[in-house]
């Protein structure tokens, strides 16, 4: 019997979630299925998709217009001819993989996405299967016209990480002028308006404690590196989009989530709390889905300086509760998060729609 060909579509230039999703498929998701990739050309993630084995085939994303680059993907489609396309997000991947006539179209959504009337009436007769990665997620895609009975939420699954070794966690130090003592706080979300509060806290944390803001730019990066030179918050470190992940999380002693959905952020988080790291945290999907049957998170109201004070301030001077909650987080982390658990319910989407 032959393999049933699954072409994961990634839209992004760069590694993003869906390839990372995509290499815990390929380490888990057994036979019947051979995976595949296409990615757009110069994409940073082809070559390490080739050294894993993973065929890949690109197209051209330079164009400008979405109609134009649905024509380009719908041909490349066509010409690989797969039994499967599973998309990531991207909404004229869908489109493309819909009018590419192929018949079984799997698509995940990684965030929160406001649709136009338009694209509300085409969600649902797009994909044969949607996933979505949160709660929050499955419910902005059911308010935008995705039927229940095609829609489940799975969970980013990532590899147990381990700690980055200490001549480069010292080199990271030394890199971002950080003590060797000192305590630190990681965010990998998108910089928005909401860490104008978590500067406002910056300023009150202890001297000893760092907070370093390393998610992609969304839109307000410029405007806090502003703040931070202008009120001289020498605690403060902002490395946009950093691409060490497990290298800045092996120095860090507290993962911070202020965002309104856990959204994109979740595969840092889960990496984190496979390292031990603990979180604190203003979303009440993260502290609901961490906190199941252990103590592992800190959960604080919203843009409230004194709250995130005192949540970093506990865990840098209570030693007890610090380890109680990583000892929880990995605990946890192993139970929910792995990515052989989200490759098992890939595949049994899989299966479903396949009838294997």
């Amino acid at each position: 019997m032959s393999k049933i060909k699954i072409l994961h579509v990634i839209t992004n230039n760069d590694w993003e979630i869906a390839g990372a999703e995509l290499l815990s498929l390929f380490d888990n998701c057994q036979s019947p299925y051979t995976l595949m990739a296409l990615v757009p050309e110069g994409s940073g993630v082809t070559q390490i998709l080739f050294q894993r084995g993973i065929p890949v085939a690109c197209y051209d994303a330079t164009v400008s217009s979405q109609g134009k680059k649905i024509k380009i993907l719908k041909r490349a489609i066509k010409k690989i001819r797969p039994d499967v396309v599973h998309t990531h997000t991207s909404f004229y991947a869908r489109k493309a993989a819909y009018k590419a006539r192929i018949p079984i179209r799997v698509h995940t959504q990684h965030s929160i996405e406001r649709f136009g009337f338009f694209a509300k009436l085409l969600n649902n007769r797009l994909s044969s299967f949607v996933i979505a990665t949160t709660e929050s997620i499955q419910k902005n895609l059911r308010n935008n016209g995705i039927e229940r009975k095609k829609l489940r939420v799975v969970y980013h699954g990532v590899p147990q990480a381990t700690e980055a070794v200490k001549e480069k966690q010292q080199l990271l130090r030394t890199q971002l002028n950080i003590p060797q003592n000192a305590f630190i706080v990681i965010s990998f979300e998108h910089l928005t308006e909401t860490y104008d509060y978590v500067l406002d806290t910056a300023r009150e944390l202890p001297y000893n404690v760092f907070v370093i803001l390393a998610g992609r730019d969304g839109g307000f990066k410029d405007k806090l590196e502003e703040r931070v030179e202008k009120e001289n918050l020498q605690n403060v470190r902002i490395i946009a989009n950093a691409l060490d992940i497990i290298g800045i999380l092996s120095i860090a002693n507290v993962q911070l989530n202020v965002s309104e959905t856990l959204g994109i952020a979740q595969a840092s988080l889960f990496l984190g709390m496979s390292l031990g790291k603990p979180i604190v945290t203003t979303d009440i999907e993260i502290a609901k889905l961490t906190e199941t049957e252990k103590f592992n998170v800190l959960s604080i109201p919203p843009n409230n300086v004194a709250a995130l004070d005192d949540a970093i301030t506990r865990l840098k001077d209570d030693q007890r509760l610090y380890d109680n909650l990583s000892k929880n987080t990995k605990a946890n982390y192993r139970k929910s998060f792995t990515s052989g658990l989200m490759a098992k319910e890939i595949t049994r989407i899989y299966n479903q729609l396949t009838g294997r």
